[in-house]
């Protein structure tokens, strides 16, 4: 028998404290549907007959597992089976939220567009929304003969989408042109700019199926029936996502390749490309601009930026006068210029306004005299506006244990010790300081949801030559803190527990018997990321360091331990080691013989495993006698 490996068995030995660890997590949680799922895959692998058939070669001799189980045993098995299953989906089916949109519920010609873009058919609205000239600009570039191929970049939140929808794409067909806008995601670009093309021109998939780039705009730009030729124009936006959904170069260089076949031809029907992307990532257009072969002029390259105070002020003006929301105007012109603007640069997001808007639209500021200095304290502020606003984006994610992880995540984002931002931080980073309580994929999950166009807690910003994160914006941060408050209650627990014992410890001369236990240990490991660290940093890591060497010592005798028994229990079963038994058992025998019949027995057995030696003593001793 091969002896296993000391890797093998710490390996093991942890596999096992981890399955116990979690198991009693799920009953502390009560996750009542794991467990039972839990229990009837246990019940189905080893209460299964063909498995307790198996176990009956390692029952005594008089045992008899056909009496002990009843006859139709397999039919009590599988209806038990099916029974945990079937309780733990009705338990699922009644207990799981419904899935909530995180936006208002608005008319689609509503000014309050909450997180979402106007789009087409709101062109009139946004002419009034202080855009004017920069469509006016990107229009005119688009119309000049030279345009063909462009950037249109801005602050996540500026309004890009907007811009194209409801203030570009309306207005081309006045200028001989016609638009096809795809919105990046996920997909291949190839693929969105198909599906674009099917459902804007009615084209039939299997026409564009084997169609490449090229051919597909030239098919798309002559498939509208007008008097003059007109030119196409393609806007490709959110083109951030061919960035972050193709992270390898291997991956782009089909699109890029297909882009530059398209730049290099000479169609019947011009088509001109417009890219719409975060200024944060505008950098990676050097890639295409390469491929191209073409360097943009300031007649091709368009930064869209957020609004000045008094912008802002009419801006939210219009939304809420067009939404019948009575507003004193002195005070929307303080508020803007003394709460809103950032203090980085002294403007304003769009989304800000959006926010604004949509919480006061779903509060009854109308008995109140419209909304003023006094409805907006009675609203508890912006931050009071910020929680309800908070809270009503958390309650799309459908569990509490998916709401966790966006909550453990911004968290990760402050600067929890002064209430501030923690900076860019990329997703290697986030993973590290979440090791212990997020995996991976929770982490790359919640990132992508959190910088959707209808959420924005988190923006996207480059940290040297890699993507970062930041949370979005510093007035959230009380808001998150507030939230954590109540659904983190284990990260509450953590840190009150950290600073009752840090005390202790150090008024007792740093005793190692107030140091923490496995179990306060494993609650502070699990919630680092979100500890308060001052006062008194340095004893705090102090205090933890010291309880991790406590609780790794023990591990490490409790291991030895184990490794011993291990080692004997396979010394025990080796042949050499159970031939010696039987030969020490033999001899014991016969130095207490019941007969002579008995003693010439042992001394053949003796003789037969080939211990001549005990065999001739034994002989001695008949021969004695």
């Amino acid at each position: 028998m091969t002896l296993p490996s000391i890797d093998s068995l710490q390996k093991t030995a942890e596999k096992s404290v981890s399955f116990i660890e979690w198991l009693v997590e799920l009953i502390r949680k009560e996750s009542w549907v794991q467990l039972l799922v839990l229990l009837g895959v246990a019940i189905f692998i080893f209460g299964n007959p063909k498995t307790l058939s198996f176990a009956a070669d390692f029952l005594p001799d008089d045992w008899n597992l056909e009496q002990l189980l009843p006859s139709d045993f397999w039919i009590y098995w599988l209806v038990t089976v099916v029974g945990l299953f079937l309780l733990a989906f009705i338990i699922t089916f009644f207990t799981l939220p419904n899935v909530a949109s995180p936006g208002l519920s608005l008319s689609e010609r509503s000014a309050i567009k909450g997180l979402i873009s106007f789009g087409f058919e709101d062109a009139a609205l946004f002419e009034k929304l202080e855009r004017a000239r920069v469509i006016r600009d990107v229009l005119n570039a688009l119309c000049d003969s030279s345009f063909h191929f462009g950037i249109l970049s801005g602050e996540s939140g500026c309004g890009k989408s907007s811009l194209l929808q409801a203030g570009i794409w309306p207005r081309l067909a006045a200028h001989q042109h016609q638009a096809l806008y795809v919105r990046c995601n996920e997909r291949q670009p190839l693929e969105s700019i198909r599906h674009a093309i099917h459902h804007q021109f009615k084209i039939p998939h299997e026409q564009l199926e084997t169609l490449t780039l090229a051919s597909m705009l030239e098919l798309a730009a002559s498939h509208h029936q007008a008097a003059h030729p007109e030119t196409l124009i393609l806007m490709l936006d959110q083109f951030e996502q061919f960035f972050i959904q193709q992270r390898y170069k291997e991956d782009r260089q089909s699109f890029i390749e297909a882009l530059r076949e398209w730049y290099q031809q000479q169609p019947s029907h011009p088509v001109k490309i417009l890219v719409s992307l975060r200024s944060d990532l505008v950098g990676r257009m050097i890639e295409l601009q390469n491929a191209l072969g073409y360097t943009l002029g300031p007649n091709q390259n368009f930064l869209l930026e957020e609004f000045e105070p008094g912008e802002a002020a009419n801006v939210f003006q219009t939304i809420v006068t067009h939404e019948h929301i009575e507003c004193d105007e002195n005070f929307i012109e303080e508020l803007c210029a003394n709460e809103l603007a950032d203090p980085r640069d002294g403007l304003i997001s769009p989304v800000d306004l959006q926010i604004l808007a949509w919480m006061i639209a779903g509060s009854d500021v109308s008995s109140q005299g419209g909304f003023d200095q006094a409805a907006f304290q009675s609203l508890g502020g912006l931050e009071g506006l910020l929680n309800r606003f908070l809270e009503r984006i958390l309650k799309s994610r459908e569990t509490d244990e998916r709401r966790q992880v966006v909550i453990k995540l911004l968290l990760a984002l402050i600067d929890l010790d002064n209430n501030l931002r923690a900076g860019v931080l990329t997703e290697s980073e986030l993973q590290q300081k979440l090791a212990n309580s997020l995996a991976p994929t929770e982490i790359y999950e919640a990132l992508q949801w959190l910088i959707r166009s209808d959420v924005r807690l988190v923006t996207p910003r480059p940290k040297g030559d890699i993507q970062g994160y930041e949370l979005s914006h510093e007035r959230i941060i009380v808001a998150i803190r507030r939230v954590a408050g109540q659904e983190l209650t284990a990260t509450n627990q953590a840190n009150q527990l950290l600073q009752q014992r840090v005390n202790e410890w150090l008024g007792n001369e740093c005793s190692s018997h107030y140091l923490l236990n496995w179990r306060e240990l494993r609650l502070i490991q699990q919630n680092i990321a979100y500890l308060i660290w001052q006062p008194k940093k340095q004893q705090k890591e102090a205090f933890i360091e010291h309880s991790r060497r406590r609780y790794g010592n023990r591990r490490n005798v409790v291991i030895g331990l184990a490794l011993l028994g291990a080692v004997g229990y396979g010394l025990s079963v080796q042949p050499k080691f159970q031939i010696w038994r039987v030969q020490q058992q033999l001899v014991t025998l016969n130095e207490n013989p019941r007969s002579l019949e008995r003693r010439q027995q042992s001394t053949a057995a003796l003789v037969a495993i080939g211990a001549w030696k005990d065999a001739v003593m034994v002989a001695h001793r008949i021969l004695a006698r």
